[in-house]
């Protein structure tokens, strides 16, 4: 097999994304103040979505973020009946620009939230 200076050897795209994701894992973003709801008996949610602001003729002009975190658990003191255990859960929601953001405000609304109990 004869090598030449001027022949190189392209991946295809396809192969080239496929290689970068075989690799290790992106690192996960650790979330100390969910963790810390869940190990408190919180059960806990995280949803996504966009806000588009677009211009009066549909020009779209910023994309904006929304994270909202909800929180719920049973009331610990609460009779165990079905009917009062739907009435005695305690929620609580919060919308943030990004999860940490979300996670923090929400571990300060249990921390008043336990001084009220």
């Amino acid at each position: 097999m004869v090598h030449s200076d001027h022949m190189q050897t392209v991946a295809h795209p396809a192969n080239r994304r496929r290689r970068r994701h075989r690799g290790a894992a992106a690192p996960a973003i650790a979330h100390s103040d969910r963790r810390a709801l869940e190990l408190a008996g919180w059960r806990t949610l995280l949803e996504y979505r966009e806000n588009h602001v677009r211009d009066q003729d549909g020009t779209l002009l910023a994309v904006v973020p929304q994270w909202t975190g909800e929180i719920e658990r049973d009331n610990p003191g609460a009779p165990h009946s079905a009917r009062a255990i739907r009435s005695s859960a305690q929620v609580l929601t919060v919308t943030a620009d990004d999860q940490a953001a979300v996670w923090a405000h929400l571990c300060r609304m249990t921390g008043e939230l336990t001084t009220f109990n």
